[in-house]
């Protein structure tokens, strides 16, 4: 993938997933063909994008509505 992380574990699952072609690039982007679990969202924030990033605000439904919004600020 186009950006490293940080954390060497992610870059060795990255590259044996892109070997598999679990990850496979189309055009400018990178599509995930299988589920992965993390212990959280900035875990899966990090694998995708390479960086310390704050997934409870970076992950959004497609109404735009971040997950920390729906699942730790229920909102009324």
């Amino acid at each position: 993938m186009d950006s490293t992380v940080y954390n060497d574990k992610y870059n060795k699952q990255r590259e044996e997933l892109l070997k598999k072609k679990d990850i496979v690039k189309e055009g400018d982007k990178y599509i995930l063909k299988v589920n992965l679990e993390f212990k959280s969202p900035s875990g899966a924030s990090i694998f995708v994008f390479g960086g310390s990033i704050n997934g409870w605000l970076d992950w959004k439904n497609d109404k735009g509505v971040t997950i920390d919004k729906l699942y730790r600020k229920k909102s009324k």
